[in-house]
């Protein structure tokens, strides 16, 4: 029995997807081109791949964005949806850092939505939005979050009887 079969347990293997957000210097047309092009080699030569590539428009920056001790106010920004291992995020995030014309680089990984489309039954479609097992599910999660961020809170003393220099 091989690694994976044992690892897997029969389930299918899910591929790694990443989100990849660019921001491109303001420049013409083509150093623009073959800097996306350099991106898109560094993810190929380490055996991942460009699922989409979106162009999200020449756009102010929210803050300013210094590289190599230049201001940039503005940048090209770029989406990558990529297909590769989790181990090839340090190697492209180095090589986009010193990468002149990239300003900034994000790696986030994709969550796509897991619905089981072959257990959902008109009965269950049929009940009211409350009582379907997907909403129960979901209500279940967020009490539990809720549960676990209230004890995290610190509970100050704030009343006026409470002096906290006081020796």
């Amino acid at each position: 029995m091989n690694t994976v079969s044992r690892l897997n347990l029969g389930r299918p293997l899910k591929p790694f997807i990443y989100e990849c957000v660019l921001v491109v210097k303001d420049a013409p047309k083509e150093e623009v081109a073959t800097a996306l092009k350099r991106c898109a080699q560094g993810v190929f030569k380490r055996g991942g791949f460009l699922r989409n590539l979106y162009f999200l428009g020449l756009q102010k920056t929210p803050y300013r964005f210094s590289k190599n001790k230049v201001p940039h106010w503005s940048g090209n920004f770029f989406l990558y949806e990529l297909h590769m291992p989790k181990a090839l995020i340090p190697d492209l995030y180095n090589e986009y850092t010193r990468d002149v014309d990239v300003i900034k680089h994000t790696f986030l990984p994709k969550e796509e939505a897991e619905i089981d489309f072959e257990n959902c039954t008109f009965e269950d479609e049929m009940k009211p939005v409350p009582y379907r097992p997907q909403v129960v599910e979901l209500v279940e999660k967020a009490q539990a979050f809720t549960r676990r961020m209230t004890r995290r809170r610190v509970k100050l003393n704030l009343t006026a009887d409470y002096y906290p220099f006081q020796r």
